[in-house]
């Protein structure tokens, strides 16, 4: 079932589409980040030694990352219900 995430709601509002891809696209990719409970949004640089892009987290990074940070530090009252505190108030 489709979940509700900041990559698919109006925090942010670019189109994007989950695929399979080969190996040799992310080569030519305009930006690559991974993305998990663990890892937040982790901006990839290069891949195979292959710069991507610039070799710097490109603008949509960012801006994902900024919206991932305001969740998660109860900046975003559109997300407050996905926290939960871990101390006695």
């Amino acid at each position: 079932p489709p979940r509700s995430t900041p990559s698919n709601s109006s925090a942010a509002s670019d189109v994007y589409k989950r695929q399979e891809i080969d190996r040799t696209e992310l080569y030519i990719a305009d930006e690559i980040f991974l993305c998990g409970t663990g890892r937040e949004i982790t901006p990839v640089v290069s891949v195979d030694r292959h710069p991507v892009a610039d070799g710097q987290p490109g603008p949509l990074t960012r801006r994902i990352q900024d919206v991932y940070f305001d969740i998660v530090r109860g900046k975003s009252r559109e997300y407050m219900s996905w926290l939960l505190p871990v101390y006695k108030r």
